[in-house]
This record gives C-alpha cells, structure tokens and sequence, in this order.
C-alpha cells in the first residue's frame, strides 16, 4: 500500500475549512427554514381539557385493581355517577357525531400553507447542498484531507476516497470529498448541542426527502367515545390485586 505524509496546512486550509463551513450552512439553514416556515395550529384550552378526561378515565382503567375498594368507588362515581359524573358532563358538551371538514382542515396535507412551507423547505435544503457540494468539488477536489488511525478493507475504498483514483493508496486516507460526506451526518451530534435534538432530527428528515410531520390541531372527543369510555367504567369490576399476596407468594417461592 502507498503511503503518503501529509502537509499540515492541509489541515488549516481543507479539513477545517470544510468542518466550519458545514456547519454554518446547516445553522444558517435551520434559521431560514424557522423564517419561512408554517405556523403551527395551537390547540384551544377546551380541547385539551377533554382529550385529557379520556386519558385520566383510561389511567384509572389501567390502574383499579391496585387501589382500594374505597377509591376505586369513589373514582367511579365521579367519573359515571347519572347527571353528574365527568363523562356524563362531557358528553352532553360535546356534539354527536364526529365532523369530517373540521378533520379535513386539521390535516397538513390539505393545508395550502402547510404544503407550501414543506416545498420551500425541501427546496432550501437541495439548493444548500448543491451549492456546498459543486464548492467542495470545485475548490478540493483532489485533496486528501485525513488519514484514519485504524486500518479498513478495500470495500470502504469508494466510500473514503471518492474523487481520487489511485488503487495503490491505503484505505485509511480520506479524500475531500468523501469527508464532507462523512460530516453530513457526522456534525449531528454538535448540532445537537447548538439548536437542539430537535433541529437535528428535522433536518435528517429533510436531507431524507421525507416530509416532516406538522403538529395537527387537536380536535375534542365526540361523545360517542365518552359514551364508550362509560360503558368501560359501568361493566369494571373491582378485584384487589393484593388480596391474598402473601400466599401467593409463598407458593410461588415456598419450594425453593
């Protein structure tokens, strides 16, 4: 294998060059993605207040055979109890039947703006990366900007030396382009500790070419799933889960 000795102003003048630049372009990128993109749909109080029932009557669901008898009934009859239990209340609040234009408008595909920010996003993204890399081909190609301080098998030799052919040359030097391939992802965990897990993940996304999800207004239950939900509670019977514990566990582990 060819060895070569590398200039330490390779290092000033390509390797770093490279890091910095990368990572300006992807915070400049998240900034401008924040300015043109679409305002998420905030969710009234209301409706959060009644998506928050069901979750708490699905909790006491989940959780009734460790309480006591006594709180078990008591909880029972605050969310059922005719005329003035939770559900009972909240059912009669909430209309009948589920309406299909208000899911219609909460959905971001049908949302002419949500569309639009989505394409101005993907569209900053190609045009940042087009423009980086045809900067790095034009300005370093034909640079070897690192050498690896472990050994690797021929098989990562189009990975790490793209832009340079030369078969004699040890796997372990990296070529230019092929390191500003590798900080695509490898500048993640900085990027984190800059804008954020989040900014991290919206942008992989983004490079992906997969759409990221948009935060959908949250829509109150219909009082079909409170009449359900109430129908759970009615037919709950109540078991205690302790009862005989210390019997059970001595056939259990008695044996032993």
């Amino acid at each position: 294998m060819m060895e070569l000795v590398l200039d330490p102003r390779i290092r000033d003048y390509v390797l770093l060059p490279i890091v910095v630049l990368m990572l300006l372009t992807n915070i400049f990128r998240h900034y401008l993605m924040l300015y043109i993109g679409n305002p998420e749909k905030k969710s009234d109080i209301k409706s959060i207040y009644a998506a928050q029932v069901l979750m708490r009557t699905r909790r006491f669901r989940a959780a009734a055979q460790r309480l006591s008898e006594d709180a078990f009934q008591r909880r029972k009859t605050f969310f059922i109890q005719k005329d003035s239990g939770l559900l009972v209340q909240e059912q009669q609040q909430q209309p009948a039947q589920d309406n299909p234009m208000a899911s219609m408008a909460n959905n971001p595909l049908m949302d002419q703006g949500s569309m639009m920010s989505m394409m101005g996003k993907n569209f900053a993204t190609v045009i940042s990366n087009i423009l980086l890399f045809t900067w790095i081909d034009r300005s370093f190609s034909g640079f070897i900007s690192v050498k690896l301080p472990f050994g690797l098998t021929r098989g990562f030799k189009t990975m790490f030396q793209s832009g340079i052919d030369l078969p004699a040359l040890d796997v372990s030097y990296v070529s230019s382009m092929s390191w500003y391939i590798l900080n695509v992802t490898g500048l993640q965990g900085i990027q984190a500790l800059i804008l954020g897990q989040a900014a991290v993940d919206d942008a992989a996304m983004q490079m992906s070419g997969m759409p990221m999800p948009q935060q959908q207004a949250q829509q109150p239950p219909s009082a079909k799933m409170y009449a359900s939900e109430k129908e759970f509670i009615e037919l709950l019977q109540y078991k205690w889960d302790m009862k005989n514990t210390e019997e059970r566990l001595l056939q259990k582990f008695g044996g032993r």
